[in-house]
């Protein structure tokens, strides 16, 4: 009786855990052209900015959204991208997408 708990509970995780680590891993690889890629300057230069902060260099948003969740996430949109928001500071900057056109 003893052996059938210990088996179950412990052993069976163990083994499946040891199949699963030498499983070799899978993962697509997503190109980005670096001219797309947006400007790792301008989120360095905004993490950690106050919402009043982005105002006062952007101006008001085109759109809010939030706060949602525990600790409270909001994102702001301006015109080529978002601004992510942890309370009040800045967290984030991320480009939005914009599929090339035919004359690009």
């Amino acid at each position: 009786m003893m052996f059938s708990i210990l088996h179950r509970k412990i052993l069976m995780p163990l083994i499946a855990a040891s199949l699963l680590a030498g499983m070799p891993a899978v993962a697509e690889e997503v190109k980005v052209p670096v001219g797309s890629q947006g400007s790792l300057y301008q989120e360095v230069q905004m993490r950690g900015l106050s919402m009043d902060d982005i105002i006062n260099r952007l101006g008001e948003p085109l759109a809010k959204e939030g706060p949602v969740g525990e600790p409270p996430i909001s994102r702001w949109e301006y015109q080529e991208f978002y601004v992510y928001f942890e309370h009040r500071t800045v967290l984030h900057t991320v480009m939005k997408f914009r599929p090339k056109t035919e004359d690009q």
